[in-house]
């Protein structure tokens, strides 16, 4: 089974404050153990940091980029729409390669 991750649930795993910590973290390693594939976007990835820079400093988002490796099994790298611009590339890694929400929900 596939999970999406978003970032309330990326963000309340990693602070330890959040109201939703124990819960999360729980919830978490309940999916570990099920052997869920474990997916998120470029977008929450970029957004968590953010978020957690802001309120919690810029050593536990660099802490959470470190590790975003170990904690999700697929990362999509999502493009925007940008009329005639063309292309954007995506990174080259193994995760993303040939990858599309379409592809993964089917």
């Amino acid at each position: 089974m596939r999970i999406y991750i978003d970032i309330s649930a990326s963000y309340s795993l990693i602070d330890r404050g959040d109201e939703n910590h124990r819960e999360g973290k729980k919830a978490w390693m309940q999916m570990l153990e099920a052997s869920y594939t474990l997916v998120t976007s470029n977008y929450v990835l970029v957004e968590t940091f953010a978020l957690l820079q802001s309120r919690i400093g810029l050593e536990a988002a660099r802490g959470f980029f470190d590790t975003a490796d170990l904690l999700f099994d697929i990362c999509l790298w999502l493009q925007p729409f940008i009329p005639d611009a063309g292309p954007i590339p995506s990174p080259p890694t193994s995760k993303t390669k040939g990858l599309t929400i379409t592809s993964l929900l089917n």
